[in-house]
């Protein structure tokens, strides 16, 4: 088994007792504060997800203080500053893993979906978006739905959009040249879909 792999079976384990334990003594002490801070962090895993407070990954898989580098943003959308987030964690604190995590119920997709069904379609949506003013509250969230939107497509039902959306997520870091000088070192970059009724993740299956 690769570190990679590794990597995701501890993501795999923690999310495997968050959802039968519910319980987890995780170091959250001064010592492990000051240590992080004297040593620096060595997160084994990055992990992109969305900014709904149902969603925080040191939860979901029982992760304390250092254990992972958390890029969290509304949709779990990947555009510039979320990818240089996610090179620096791979380039300067070589990670092992990159887990792009959607979540169902997510508010951000059916933003898109509701963006998208009041012009006569998905095409007329961004072109309205692109024209957006910022006092316009569709202006303002172009960059979110423009780019969910592209990712889902005609896709309306709500869990599969989110899969879209994530395996869109992983395709950009796959595009990206430093991203892929990692993986040729054993990055794995993978996703999966938190239900937030159960707890449990979904992995998806990996290309």
């Amino acid at each position: 088994m690769t570190a990679a792999e590794e990597a995701l079976e501890r993501l795999m384990k923690g999310n495997r007792d968050f959802v039968t334990v519910r319980s987890h003594e995780r170091d959250l002490s001064l010592e492990r504060i000051e240590q992080l801070y004297e040593y620096g962090q060595n997160p084994f895993a990055v992990v992109v997800t969305c900014s709904d407070s149902r969603t925080v990954p040191e939860h979901m898989f029982m992760m304390g203080l250092g254990d992972l580098f958390v890029v969290r943003v509304a949709g779990n959308v990947i555009g510039p500053a979320e990818l240089a987030s996610v090179v620096y964690a791979c380039e300067h604190l070589e990670v092992n893993l990159v887990l792009v995590l959607g979540h169902t119920g997510c508010g951000a997709i059916q933003a898109s979906f509701d963006a998208a069904d009041r012009p006569s379609s998905a095409a007329d949506a961004l072109e309205v978006f692109s024209r957006g003013s910022a006092k316009d509250s569709a202006g303002v969230m172009a960059p979110l739905t423009h780019s969910i939107l592209r990712a889902v497509g005609d896709e309306r039902d709500p869990y599969q959009a989110s899969v879209k959306n994530v395996r869109a997520g992983i395709a950009t870091l796959q595009a990206c040249d430093e991203i892929k000088a990692c993986m040729e070192r054993g990055l794995l970059v993978a996703g999966g879909i938190y239900h937030t009724h159960s707890g449990k993740v979904d992995f998806l299956a990996r290309d």
